[in-house]
């Protein structure tokens, strides 16, 4: 084998190593996960539903119908990354939207009028 394939080898098994380093990076399956979600609650856009911000950075997942006080000793997750691997793990349940967090804070405010 001359130097010339031992060279190219290497950089091959290099390539391939950051191949899979990549696809195991944490960060990168978590925001993968994060955008599936919010485009299938996005009505199949990466988009906020009321307004249409498509910032990534401020989109969120909105319980339509709020939290219930029963709900918070649910073993249902209600936000984050551990919200979006659930609602993929089954099946993209309904009761979800995606909004920014503008459109989600304005939300809470006049709906649930929480601050009177």
């Amino acid at each position: 084998m001359n130097t010339l394939n031992i060279i190219s080898d290497r950089r091959n098994i290099q390539d391939l190593t950051s191949a899979v380093t990549a696809h195991q990076d944490p960060k990168s399956h978590k925001l993968a996960v994060k955008i599936d979600v919010l485009t299938h609650y996005g009505e199949g856009k990466l988009a906020c539903v009321k307004c249409g911000f498509s910032d990534v950075r401020a989109l969120c997942i909105d319980h339509i119908n709020g939290v219930e006080p029963t709900e918070f000793c649910s073993p249902i997750p209600r936000g984050g990354v551990p919200l979006y691997n659930w609602l993929m793990r089954d099946g993209f349940p309904s009761g979800y939207q995606t909004l920014c967090f503008n459109c989600n804070i304005i939300k809470a405010h006049v709906d649930y009028d929480c601050y009177k």
